[in-house]
């Protein structure tokens, strides 16, 4: 049975530079919910808190993926 071809270093720093950035642009855009969220807070608007952040469960599970594939990239240099 043959190996896998692996990818040059090239093409493993390329995905690894495009999946930090989407991890970043996703923690970015969690980051703003979460400010929301707290201005709501301050005002008192509980389920408009709690309404900006009933997605960010699914942000961090997706997050945790895109850094799981960092390090999963970085293991094939």
């Amino acid at each position: 049975m043959t190996k896998p071809a692996r990818g040059t270093d090239s093409d493993i720093a390329q995905g690894m530079a495009v999946t930090i950035a989407a991890l970043s642009h996703l923690l970015g855009d969690a980051v703003e919910h979460l400010t929301e969220a707290q201005v709501y807070v301050e005002q008192g608007e509980m389920n408009a808190a709690v309404g900006t952040l009933l997605d960010l469960e699914t942000r961090l599970t997706d997050a945790a993926a895109l850094h799981r594939s960092i390090l999963v990239l970085h293991r094939q240099r």
